[in-house]
């Protein structure tokens, strides 16, 4: 039970969206055991100031868990998945498969 408690409050810091602008990488990054952010350092949005400022509180041993929408706006999880490691430099995580 202690470890559902854990994933659960894992989930709620790190959520992560499976579309770069148009494009879907869900098959990309379940295939291959990653997750990236889809957006470049210097990016200046909202969306990218704050991915990048969350991964840096990504830890090894975390949870990551693959969102997106579906219906009439219904939060979808698609995956969840291990930090395994993790590259603040690219945003790039690798998780456990």
């Amino acid at each position: 039970m202690e470890e559902w408690k854990e994933l659960v409050q894992a989930m709620e810091e790190l959520e992560s969206g499976i579309k770069w602008g148009e494009e879907d990488k869900f098959n990309d990054f379940s295939k291959n055991n990653y997750w990236q952010i889809g957006w470049d350092a210097l990016a200046n949005s909202k969306g990218a100031r704050q991915a990048w400022q969350n991964i840096k509180n990504v830890r090894v041993g975390d949870y990551l868990a693959f969102h997106g929408y579906g219906g009439s706006n219904d939060l979808r999880i698609y995956q969840i998945s291990k930090v395994l490691d993790k590259d603040e430099a690219t945003g790039k995580l690798l998780l456990e498969e």
